[in-house]
C-alpha cells in the first residue's frame, strides 16, 4: 500500500482528485513532496511566496479557504492516512487527534468523514473499534475526534493534529477558543515532532487565524505554510451558478465563504470585559419593587421552528442606569397561546399593562395579549437599531444585567457589520439571539427615561437552573427587597 499522501487519497479512499487538487498539492508541500510545475505554480499563488521544495515539509500550516473545498473531508483523510501507515510501519500506540467545533454537529461532520474514509475496503481490516469520537486501528493507534475545548488534550502523546474550522472555535458560552485550543495542543507534539494542521475559512479580521495570516502569509522565511484560497480555486468543478448564487444573496458572507478573504466591515460588537462587568454575578431576577415602573419588551415566534419566545423586564435607575429584572425563555416546541400566557403572568407579577414587541405577526400577537387584557405595541426600531443603541450604555457602565448564560452567549456573539450608509448588527451564522433582543429592547426602553418609565415592553424567554437563568420557571418573590438579593436559592417551578 503507498505511503505517500495523494496516491492514498486517491487509490486507497477513492477521494476524486479533480475537484480536490488544491488539498492535495497543499498536503504535498506539507509534506515534502517535489510538486510539479503546475502544483508549484499554484503553491505560488496560494501561499504569496515562491515555491522552494524543502524535503522535510512544515511542522505546522495553515489551509484558509473557503466552503466546499473539501476541509473536514481532506481534515478526515489526511487522520486516516496517518493511522494506517503508522499501522504498516509497526508503529504501536500512536494518537491522532482532530479538533472540532464546540457543537454535536461539528464534531458529528468530522467523525462521520473518518468514519467513511476508515470503511473503505483497504483500511476496515485495521479497524478494531470505532465509537462515538474514538477510531482504533491495529496496534492501538487511534484517532481521537474531540471538541475544541483546551482541557480535552491534557496528557496526550500526540502525533498529528488537525484542526477543522480553527476561526471558528467558540465555547458553549460564546467565547473564542482558538487560540487557547492552540496553545494547548503544541505541547501534546512535543515528544513526537508531529505536525499541527489547521484548516479553516475566515471570519473576522481578527482572532488567531487573522494574526497567522498578518505573519506567515507572502513571508519566504516563515516555517509555517500558510495556503489561503477561494473556494473555486481548490475545488474547480465547483457550480459557477452556485457561486453566483452566493454572492446574490449575501455579497458580504461570499467574500469570506468563497473568496475566503476576512471580513474587514465585520467586527464583535460587545466586549467581553465590559459584558462581564454589567453583570450581577449570581442574580438571576430581581423581585418587582413597591414604586418602580416597569418596561417589558417581547420576541415572539411561531413554536414550530428553531427560535425561541423571549421576553424581558427592566427599570430605570437614577442616575440613567437601566436595569434589567427579568427574562423568560419558552424553547420550541410550543403553542404561541400559551406562550403569551406565561408572559402575561409576568408582566402581571411586575404590574405591567402593556408589552413592546417585534412585528412578528403582530396582528395575532396582539390579539392574543389583548385577551389578556394587556397592550402589545410593535417596536418601532428593528432589533439592529436596539443593539447599537445599547452598546454605549454597556460601555459606559450605564446597564446592570442578569447573571444569564444564554443571554450573555448571544450577547457576546453579536456582529456588526458595517455598510455605506448604517450598520448591521446580527448574530453568526447558525446561532440566535432571542434572550438578547428581548433584554436589549427592554433596556432601550428604559434608557429612555429621565423619570421613572411609564411604557411597557417584554420578550420571552424561559429560565433554567444551571447558572440561574429564568427557563418557563419563575419565581414568586413578594414585591420590595433589594433588587441585588434575588439569587438562584430563590428560584422555583411553576
Amino acid at each position: 500500500m503507498t505511503t505517500q499522501f495523494r496516491a492514498f487519497a486517491r487509490a486507497v479512499l477513492g477521494l476524486d482528485v479533480a475537484t480536490r487538487t488544491g488539498m492535495l498539492a497543499f498536503f504535498d508541500a506539507l509534506d515534502g513532496v517535489p510538486l510539479d510545475a503546475a502544483d508549484a505554480s499554484l503553491c505560488e499563488a496560494c501561499t504569496g511566496r515562491p515555491y522552494v521544495h524543502r524535503p522535510d515539509g512544515y511542522r505546522q500550516a495553515v489551509l484558509q479557504v473557503g466552503r466546499q473545498a473539501g476541509k473536514s473531508e481532506g481534515a478526515a483523510a489526511r487522520l486516516v492516512y496517518r493511522a494506517v501507515t503508522a499501522v504498516l510501519a509497526g508503529r504501536r500506540n500512536r494518537v491522532f487527534v482532530g479538533v472540532a467545533q464546540d457543537h454535536r454537529a461539528g464534531m458529528r461532520a468530522l467523525l462521520g468523514h473518518v468514519k467513511r474514509c476508515a470503511e473503505r475496503p483497504h483500511v476496515a481490516p485495521y479497524v478494531v473499534r470505532v465509537t462515538s469520537d474514538v477510531v482504533e486501528f491495529t496496534g492501538g493507534n487511534t484517532i481521537l475526534v474531540l471538541p475544541c475545548r483546551p482541557a480535552a488534550s491534557r496528557g496526550l502523546e500526540v502525533d498529528e493534529v488537525v484542526l477543522d474550522e480553527l476561526a471558528h472555535f467558540l465555547s458553549t458560552d460564546g467565547y473564542p477558543r482558538d487560540r487557547e485550543v492552540w496553545r494547548a495542543l503544541l505541547p501534546t507534539l512535543g515528544m513526537t515532532g508531529g505536525k499541527l494542521i489547521a484548516l479553516s475559512s475566515p471570519h473576522q479580521a481578527s482572532g488567531l487565524l487573522y494574526e497567522l495570516h498578518q505573519t506567515h502569509y507572502g513571508n519566504a522565511a516563515s516555517d509555517l505554510l500558510f495556503w489561503k484560497a477561494s473556494s473555486v480555486t481548490m475545488n474547480p468543478r465547483l457550480s459557477a451558478s452556485f457561486v453566483q448564487h452566493l454572492r446574490d444573496v449575501d455579497p458580504e458572507s461570499a467574500e469570506a465563504e468563497i473568496d475566503a478573504e476576512f471580513l474587514q466591515r465585520t467586527t464583535t460588537l460587545f466586549d467581553p470585559g465590559v459584558l462581564e462587568a454589567c453583570v450581577d454575578p449570581g442574580v438571576t431576577q430581581r423581585p418587582p419593587m413597591a414604586g418602580v415602573d416597569y418596561a417589558a419588551f417581547c420576541d415572539a415566534a411561531s413554536g414550530t421552528g428553531k427560535d425561541a419566545f423571549t421576553a424581558a423586564i427592566a427599570h430605570h435607575e437614577p442616575p440613567g442606569v437601566s436595569v434589567l429584572d427579568a427574562l423568560l425563555v419558552v424553547r420550541p416546541p410550543f403553542s404561541p397561546a400559551t406562550a403569551i400566557e406565561l408572559v402575561c403572568g409576568l408582566l402581571r407579577e411586575y404590574r405591567c399593562t402593556a408589552v413592546t414587541g417585534d412585528r412578528y405577526a403582530p396582528g395575532f400577537v396582539a390579539e392574543a395579549f389583548a385577551r389578556q387584557g394587556l397592550m402589545y405595541r410593535p417596536s418601532d426600531r428593528d432589533r439592529s437599531a436596539l443593539y447599537v443603541e445599547v452598546l454605549p450604555r454597556a460601555n459606559a457602565g450605564q446597564v446592570r444585567l442578569l447573571d444569564h448564560p444564554q443571554l450573555l452567549k448571544e450577547l457576546r456573539g453579536l456582529e456588526r457589520h458595517r455598510g455605506a450608509t448604517k450598520d448591521r448588527v446580527d448574530h453568526r451564522r447558525g446561532a440566535h439571539d432571542d434572550v438578547a433582543n428581548s433584554a436589549c429592547g427592554a433596556l432601550v426602553l428604559v434608557g429612555h427615561a429621565p423619570q421613572p418609565f411609564q411604557g411597557h415592553i417584554l420578550r420571552l424567554g424561559r429560565a433554567h437552573r444551571h447558572g440561574g437563568a429564568l427557563d418557563q420557571s419563575r419565581s414568586r418573590a413578594p414585591v420590595g427587597g433589594s433588587p441585588r438579593s434575588f439569587t438562584t436559592a430563590n428560584l422555583r417551578d411553576f
